[in-house]
């Protein structure tokens, strides 16, 4: 696919000095997906006027990382008859790279030109020029899985990859004399293995698939009901992964959170609030939202990631040691940060305890949210923000997670 950049993406990208800093998220993605990034021929004679010496040796080092267009392409009237009337040599260039658009000469243009975008969508190719964050974000949404990868000290590995003469089987081999036959012929299929620092496997986990014959009745809460609140809840992006790694983000780095710290590994986590909203139940549905870090694009960093289901909710607190003892272990805070809500918040703390149901495969950003109309731009969702079924679906849908519901 050709893309074309308009002159301002090629000053962006080549400047010394950041001038956006989303240009670099911009070229991940074309290189990512092996999008031949061109420059007009007008726009090169563009570049080579500036009269800054050093800007001149750069652009002349980077410009063989462009292609260049050969040729130029030759208005027609259907083009000139939706266009304005040419003001300055600006607007020359700027509707010369249109034309190459319209033409179907180059797939797309990305420019920071708000004027040239409205005149893209004038001429009805507006779906093929982009700003550098409206691309950046339609990619993110749709290749997630070059985004977003598994987990942590616990990973999936294949059955074959694992070794069968690690001390941790000895008991197993002993107490069934097929598993080691039975253990071969899972040789493509997954675990997951948790592993020390020096290699040594301390856990591995095999998932079964039960089918609807078998009964469930003795487990609380009961398997996931549909017909249940449904709420946003937002978490600040430096304790996200820590609390949930599963859904550790590709811009994240991997190393930031090994370890083996509990609440990484408990099923039953606890997320705590000071928000005056207490009708929750056991069941309820949650939608974790990881906001965007302190000086991003929160537009487009800030994005939905996991759904949990509420387990049971604690407030009205007796003393400090009652409400420790409900974080204990399933918390991402420090024993300090704990006392420190207690002594601001005590009055209204709540302890969510939730389930880890799954990692939304598509991640979903706040400029999302904002076209889907669930939240008032430029706004992020509030604590336990409510959203309608309607809604839920819709973005299970357009996040390509399924999950399977029982009636009830």
């Amino acid at each position: 696919m050709k893309v074309l950049l308009d002159t301002n993406i090629v000053i962006h990208r080549e400047n010394v000095k950041v001038t956006n800093p989303s240009i670099g998220l911009l070229f991940y993605w074309l290189d990512k997906l092996h999008y031949e990034k061109c420059i007009h021929p007008w726009s090169l004679e563009e570049l080579k006027s500036y009269k800054d010496k050093n800007m001149q040796e750069l652009y002349e080092t980077k410009l063989p990382a462009y292609t260049i267009l050969k040729s130029v392409s030759v208005p027609q009237e259907d083009f000139l008859a939706k266009m304005p009337k040419e003001e300055s040599s600006n607007d020359k260039i700027d509707h010369q790279l249109l034309c190459e658009v319209f033409n179907n000469r180059v797939d797309l243009l990305i420019t920071e030109d708000k004027k040239l975008r409205e005149k893209a969508r004038k001429l009805g190719i507006g779906q093929k020029v982009y700003s550098i964050n409206e691309f950046v974000s339609e990619k993110t949404e749709e290749y997630p899985e070059l985004i977003s990868y598994k987990m942590l000290s616990v990973k999936k590995e294949l059955f074959g990859d694992v070794d069968l003469n690690d001390v941790f089987f000895d008991s197993l081999k002993e107490a069934y004399p097929d598993f080691v036959p039975w253990f071969n012929k899972k040789s493509e299929e997954e675990a997951y293995v948790c592993r020390t620092d020096e290699g040594v496997i301390k856990g591995f986990l095999y998932i079964k698939t039960e089918d609807q014959s078998e009964n469930y009745s003795s487990i609380e809460p009961s398997f996931i009901l549909f017909n249940k609140q449904k709420f946003i809840l937002p978490i600040m992006a430096k304790y996200h992964t820590s609390l949930l790694p599963d859904s550790i983000l590709k811009t994240e780095k991997q190393i930031d959170f090994m370890g083996k710290d509990a609440q990484k590994y408990a099923l039953q986590k606890v997320y705590i609030s000071w928000s005056p909203e207490r009708n929750i139940n056991p069941g309820d549905l949650v939608l974790f939202y990881r906001m965007g870090e302190d000086g991003s694009n929160k537009k487009y960093t800030s994005v939905l990631t996991t759904l949990g289901m509420v387990d049971r909710i604690h407030y009205g607190f007796n003393n400090k040691e009652d409400f420790l003892k409900q974080c204990q272990n399933r918390s991402v805070f420090s024993k300090d940060d704990l006392d420190y809500f207690w002594n601001r918040h005590r009055a209204n703390l709540m302890v969510l305890k939730f389930v880890f149901v799954k990692s939304l495969k598509k991640r979903l950003t706040l400029d999302y949210l904002h076209r889907l109309g669930v939240v008032e731009p430029p706004n992020g969702p509030r604590p336990f923000m409510r959203i309608s079924d309607e809604v839920f679906k819709q973005i299970l849908s357009d996040s390509n997670t399924n999950v399977k519901f029982v009636d009830g």
